[in-house]
């Protein structure tokens, strides 16, 4: 005898019936819209992301098709990143528009995903404890934001664990799962009030809440740990100066000064901050503040342009003066230029790179030099360029550049042997630092991996080295919010040096504990305090994501057999 299945009551959510009209899914899709954008830096009202996703898991709900769907969940991921980064439009309208475009169908995969099962479907709320809603949903999530920061070189943006920075002893988990844990539970959150809602406030099981609430305790209780356990770990470092010179930027990469105001900057800067503030181990000079310093660059233009040497080896004398002079380590971003030709009497290098360097206070330049590895597609090289099929697109998108030459970076460093500069301080050990250029220091990836050494902890320090200059709005903001999870996850102090700012330093529990402010000179001095710890993310990387990742792809199979099955309408 069949068994007999239990009648299904109805939903009656005025909210889910509101989401059922195109009004009502407006309205609703620019309140998560708002709510996220409130939540993120710089308003920063954290606790809104709690219930930020619940309007757009709504629309979804409210969708009657599986296009319909996945259309809302695209214009809301769309208009979402629109309103958080329209500041992109200061380097380029229609490629601002076409970035937004691309990143918001991960919110349209996620409503294809969730709808796909059947989640959304208000029968399925009646007849399920909602525990796999709540864990399925927050795994969909974190997957599809792992994709969205690694698919085509990757944009790791406006994560919604950044949110959480202002609750920092809730982001402590990301040295074990990354910021994909803080990720997981905050989603974990908007399901269960969305489970709420739907079921208007009633649940037949206890499960979800009881879910829910040991993850958050699990997640405090570890935070607490950490935030006891930090101050036993620490040992004193480095004493640390950050220089922002605050210098405009235009669309064709020409900074608001010449070479020599810039240097002018620095040294006085540096001088300045060294006769307040007394000695400092090390100075640090923002992304690209120097021209090229190899010496393969050096040579080449001693023998071809005489007139530009004598004027590098200037600049190049001044620093080194600087560093001998006040004993000071000096890390700056510049160029690496190197394979020297001559076309058309123009001198042309094939090999160039962005670069950190360091001068010691020998006064000599250090010969190991960093090399940003993760470059920015169509911002420091055009796709396409060695393609034998798509060559023509590369020669289209050279021509509608801004820029009137060549300007690719050929070479990235390497990730398996980055180059880590040693300094040897008087009344400290070795410190060993990295230097992450520019946004490298949002690729939790990639920091893991370079932090990740043969024999453990590869350096005590990071140096990031960023220019901001061609944005405006909360780029500085929302850049430096991500950026700290670097320091949780490595359990390693940071000194961000920035163009036009926010330079920063962030010790080891994710503190910024000093700033300067955005769009401003100036400078900031502080004794880094080292951690001696090894996190499990560094260890393993994101493999907490991919478990996330498996888990979306096998309930994206189930979902496709259920449907080819004719389970589901």
């Amino acid at each position: 005898m069949p068994e007999k299945r239990p009648a299904e009551p109805s939903v009656d959510s005025w909210l889910l019936h509101f989401a059922g009209s195109w009004r009502g899914k407006t309205a609703l899709s620019f309140c998560s819209v708002g709510l996220m954008t409130l939540a993120f830096a710089p308003v920063g009202q954290f606790y809104l992301a709690w219930v930020a996703l619940v309007p757009w898991m709504l629309v979804v709900a409210g969708c009657r098709s599986q296009r319909a769907a996945f259309l809302w969940g695209w214009f809301v991921g769309t208009l979402m990143f629109l309103a958080n980064m329209w500041w992109l439009a200061y380097v380029t309208i229609p490629g601002m528009i076409a970035l937004q475009l691309y990143l918001g169908l991960y919110w349209a995969f996620a409503a294809l995903i969730i709808r796909g099962k059947g989640w959304v479907s208000s029968k399925y709320f009646q007849s399920a404890t909602g525990v796999s809603w709540i864990l399925g949903f927050s795994a969909v999530w974190c997957a599809l934001e792992w994709l969205r920061g690694i698919v085509i070189t990757g944009l790791p943006w406006m994560f919604l664990g950044h949110t959480q920075s202002p609750w920092l002893v809730m982001c402590q988990v990301a040295d074990a799962l990354g910021v994909y844990g803080i990720s997981f539970w905050v989603a974990a959150v908007n399901a269960l009030v969305f489970l709420l809602i739907v079921n208007n406030g009633r649940v037949r099981s206890l499960a979800p809440i009881a879910t829910v609430a040991a993850l958050l305790g699990i997640t405090l209780g570890y935070g607490l740990h950490r935030r006891w356990q930090t101050p036993r770990m620490l040992t004193a470092g480095p004493r640390i100066l950050l220089v922002q010179p605050n210098f405009p930027q235009t669309n064709s990469g020409a900074k608001g000064a010449s070479q020599q105001q810039m240097i002018d900057f620095h040294i006085n800067a540096t001088a300045r901050a060294i006769q307040k503030y007394g000695n400092v181990d090390l100075a640090c000079w923002s992304e690209t503040m120097m021209p090229a310093l190899n010496e393969a660059y050096r040579t080449a233009i001693e023998e071809f342009v005489p007139s530009v040497a004598m004027e590098t080896n200037e600049w190049f004398e001044q620093v080194s003066h600087l560093a001998s002079r006040d004993q000071v380590n000096i890390i700056t971003g510049g160029l690496f230029h190197a394979r020297p030709r001559i076309e058309s009497d123009r001198l042309i290098f094939d090999d160039r790179r962005n670069s950190a360097f360091l001068f010691r206070t020998s006064g000599r330049l250090d010969l190991a030099h960093y090399d940003k590895i993760h470059l920015v597609p169509f911002g420091e090289y055009m796709p396409f360029r060695d393609s034998a099929w798509l060559g023509w697109l590369h020669n289209l998108l050279m021509r509608l550049s801004p820029y009137d030459y060549d300007y690719t970076l050929t070479t990235p460093g390497s990730v398996e042997n980055p180059a880590v500069f040693r300094l040897n301080i008087k009344g400290n050990p070795t410190t060993r630092i990295l230097t992450p250029i520019c946004f490298e220091d949002i690729d939790a990836s990639l920091c893991a991996a370079l932090m990740r050494g043969p024999g453990g902890k590869r350096a005590d320090l990071l140096v990031n080295l960023t220019n901001d200059g061609w944005f405006r709005g909360g780029e500085n903001a929302q850049h430096l919010q991500a950026a700290l999870f670097r320091s949780i996850e490595n359990r390693v102090p940071i000194a961000r040096s920035v163009n036009t700012g926010i330079s920063a330093f962030i010790d080891s529990y994710g503190r910024v504990t000093e700033t300067v402010a955005v769009r401003t000179e100036g400078v900031a001095v502080q004794q880094v305090m080292l951690d001696s710890r090894y996190t499990l993310y560094t260890r393993v990387g994101d493999l907490f994501a991919w478990l996330c990742t498996l888990i979306t792809l096998l309930l994206v199979g189930f979902g496709l057999v259920d449907r080819w099955g004719g389970r589901h309408p």
